[in-house]
């Protein structure tokens, strides 16, 4: 419609454009006044319009909500390191083959299991437990989020093979291979980084330390 009103006014402007060539007078020059402010006000009307459309248009905040949940959905990857969105997928196809359902990326989990991890590579002191005496959830609750239940894995390893810490969980008696396959855990935060190096069989190797937080959602 606003399409259509423009190019109307267009056209009475072209023809009083005209009728100026064949006699100018007053009375057409102030009809040239009055179209070409009309066509500015309906142009600025049309402008608005679509803005406001743009805005209010649900499809428009779906879209960029989306966007922002898979840009942070996907842990942090260090070149040194393995990928803990991989792991996270051997995780879950464990879960599937169980019956139980996906454990889903969280922004917020993994940022605390960036945090713990780089914690334990500052101290040099592979826990459960940081300098405080605190555990995971005690750093979820003061991040100002209250999950009604959780668990954490820890793996240290001399691979960078992303099987390898699932593995461990696997054919883990204390309690991993329980939080791996916790029914009620919905989200997940990851995190991997080198943590130091080691003597093996006579070579030193790097020990990749692999953070991984389950809980409920919240």
């Amino acid at each position: 419609m606003s399409q259509t009103i423009l190019l109307s006014e267009q056209q009475a402007l072209l023809k009083a454009l005209h009728d100026v060539r064949k006699g100018s007078n007053k009375r057409l020059v102030k009809n040239i006044r009055r179209t070409f402010w009309a066509i500015i006000q309906t142009s600025i009307l049309v402008i608005l319009a679509s803005a406001i459309l743009n805005i209010s248009h649900p499809s428009a905040k779906l879209n960029l909500s989306n966007n922002a949940q898979a840009v942070s959905s996907i842990a942090v990857v260090h070149s040194d390191s393995p990928d803990p969105n991989a792991i996270l997928e051997q995780v879950n196809n464990y879960r599937s083959q169980a019956g139980l359902k996906e454990l889903v990326m969280d922004s917020r989990l993994q940022v605390i299991a960036e945090m713990r991890a780089k914690e334990m590579v500052s101290s040099g002191v592979y826990s459960h437990k940081n300098a405080d005496g605190g555990i995971f959830m005690d750093e979820i609750n003061e991040s100002g989020y209250y999950p009604a239940t959780g668990c954490e894995n820890l793996s240290l390893e001399p691979s960078k093979d992303v099987v390898a810490s699932v593995n461990g969980w696997l054919a883990s008696t204390a309690g991993h291979r329980d939080c791996l396959y916790d029914s009620q855990s919905q989200l997940a935060g990851y995190a991997a980084v080198k943590f130091t190096e080691a003597e093996l069989n006579g070579q030193m190797m790097p020990y990749y330390l692999v953070v991984a937080i389950h809980t409920t959602d919240f």
